[in-house]
């Protein structure tokens, strides 16, 4: 039976029963005779078979990477490709981004799929090998038969230097902005107390939704500088944002700077940096170091650890001790403050710089 089961120019078979009255075998017309109708019966079949074929994944499929070649067991059919109709398969590999799919020679065909920001091509991992695909062709390409993915592949752009973020796609994008920690401050050459630790920059994370195109302007907040051992305080850190477009700007001041060691008192713990954002944001102050104490002869004395950054980002810098010459270590990771010193004419240590992280799902 030389039809298909679609809607091709030849169009001859019917929804309506009474209305598949072709001559045999394409049809079956009014005083048809038992040897017209064996072909029609075996025509039947054949269509049927071949279309379950089709749609239950009994083709694997084969080809180099980045191409799918399908090939049915009855290469006679089909003759074209038709819009609406649907073909399941078995990929022999995973996907390498941006593939396409060949049906029974007929020509390659992009792969793609539907997102909430449009038809897009498929991704590498988006078929896995032994995964069964459906697809299905809209006219211009195949597209996986699947419901619009609310989420996508995901994307992140890690900004450790100011720049431009240009969004390639109008969804939401979720923002986290993190500010420089505070440097400790220095010791004199006769002081007997240690210095402040500096304090950590506050934390905002964002999701807002960014247009397709714009560019956005990314500041990430510079370290906070050691103290000298003139002696000066600690440097505060800088301030991180991201801002542009339409949106609202989600800003994060650093932490501020450790005071100086002396011997008269032990200066005051400095404050965190605080956070500004849309309504609704996750706005997090950063942490003010801890409080040390006096040297004294009879145990040793640690001098104050920089403040840890929100949210796990940074760990602050190590107090100094008076058994190890005095010195603490730098900020780590981003955001996180300088640690203070024990003994005299100590130089303190740098906080951790911001940083800004873009990601989304498109």
């Amino acid at each position: 039976m030389a039809v298909e089961l679609d809607d091709t120019t030849t169009n001859k078979w019917s929804e309506t029963d009474a209305s598949n009255t072709q001559p045999a075998p394409d049809g079956a017309p009014s005083g048809t005779v038992p040897s017209q109708a064996e072909p029609i019966w075996r025509g039947i079949m054949a269509t049927v078979k071949r279309f379950w074929n089709r749609i239950n994944g009994t083709v694997t499929t084969t080809g180099a990477s980045g191409h799918y070649i399908y090939t049915p067991v009855n290469t006679t059919y089909p003759t074209a490709y038709v819009g609406g109709e649907a073909f399941c398969f078995k990929a022999h590999q995973d996907s390498a981004g941006s593939d396409d799919i060949n049906i029974n020679g007929l020509g390659a065909k992009n792969l793609k799929r539907f997102t909430t920001a449009g038809k897009t091509a498929i991704a590498a991992g988006d078929i896995k090998s032994g995964m069964f695909v459906v697809v299905r062709y809209d006219g211009t390409d195949m597209v996986i038969d699947r419901p619009v993915s609310n989420v996508g592949t995901y994307n992140r752009q890690v900004f450790t230097a100011s720049g431009t973020f240009t969004a390639t796609a109008s969804v939401p994008h979720k923002i986290t902005v993190v500010g420089a920690g505070g440097g400790s401050g220095g010791i004199g050459s006769s002081a007997v107390r240690s210095s402040q630790g500096g304090a950590s920059g506050a934390v905002a994370v964002s999701t807002q939704t960014l247009a397709s195109g714009t560019g956005y302007t990314v500041t990430t907040g510079a370290a906070g500088t050691a103290g000298t051992s003139a002696p000066t305080a600690g440097g505060n850190g800088g301030t991180s944002s991201f801002s542009g477009g339409a949106i609202t700007t989600v800003q994060a001041t650093g932490g501020v700077g450790g005071g100086t060691g002396n011997d008269a008192t032990f200066p005051t713990p400095p404050l965190g940096g605080t956070a500004t954002g849309a309504a609704g944001d996750l706005l997090i102050t950063g942490a003010s170091p801890q409080s040390g104490e006096i040297q004294s002869i009879f145990a040793n004395h640690i001098a104050p650890n920089g403040a840890n950054t929100p949210l796990g980002l940074g760990s602050g810098g190590i107090g100094g001790d008076d058994q190890s010459g005095g010195r603490g270590t730098v900020g780590v990771g981003y955001g996180s403050g300088g640690g203070g010193n024990w003994g005299s004419s100590n130089a303190g240590n740098a906080g951790a710089p911001g940083i800004v992280i873009v990601e989304w799902w498109a």
